[in-house]
């Protein structure tokens, strides 16, 4: 049976305003700084794991998440409108019951807006950017995003025409 490779970055590139290509470039280099903000912990060191077998060092209050084994960094991924597809899971979408927002699906859709969701499937994702009663916030989102608005803003402000 033959077997069809579609290439969406090329399908993307050939149908998406010069705008939505920035909004897209933008919600990437988020990504890759989320990533890049998850290192090693610097705060206290506790056993974690089904038998109390794995030692965990927390990252500070107020910081990035500690990594461990990765599974939150690896999660983390950028969807647009019509992209049908997430960096952070292969071959397939991410669905808005996961913690981040499908725009393939998307009411927005349907008013013909573009819409690019930068964030996570995984479960404790907000857990971790809010805190908990039990654990202060490891915001790895916000920050990023506040970075990141002036240059939302400008784009959105040019309708996303580069000045020379």
């Amino acid at each position: 049976m033959a077997k069809a490779v579609f290439d969406y970055n090329k399908i993307n590139n050939i149908i998406l305003s010069p705008l939505q290509k920035q909004l897209v470039a933008v919600g990437l280099k988020m990504e890759g700084d989320m990533k890049r903000s998850m290192k090693r912990g610097t705060g206290r060191i506790y056993l974690t794991g089904k038998n109390r077998n794995i030692e965990h060092q927390a990252s500070s209050p107020g910081s990035p998440p500690a990594v461990d084994i990765g599974r939150l960094k690896a999660s983390i991924s950028t969807n647009w409108t019509e992209s049908g597809m997430t960096r952070g899971k292969v071959d397939s979408s991410a669905d808005a019951v996961e913690g981040v927002g499908n725009p393939r699906g998307s009411t927005l859709k349907a008013k013909g807006r573009f819409k690019v969701v930068v964030g996570t499937n995984v479960v404790y994702g907000p857990w971790l950017e809010f805190g908990t009663r039990r654990m202060a916030a490891r915001p790895f989102v916000r920050p990023i995003f506040d970075r990141y608005k002036p240059t939302i803003s400008r784009l959105l402000a040019e309708g996303g025409l580069r000045r020379g």
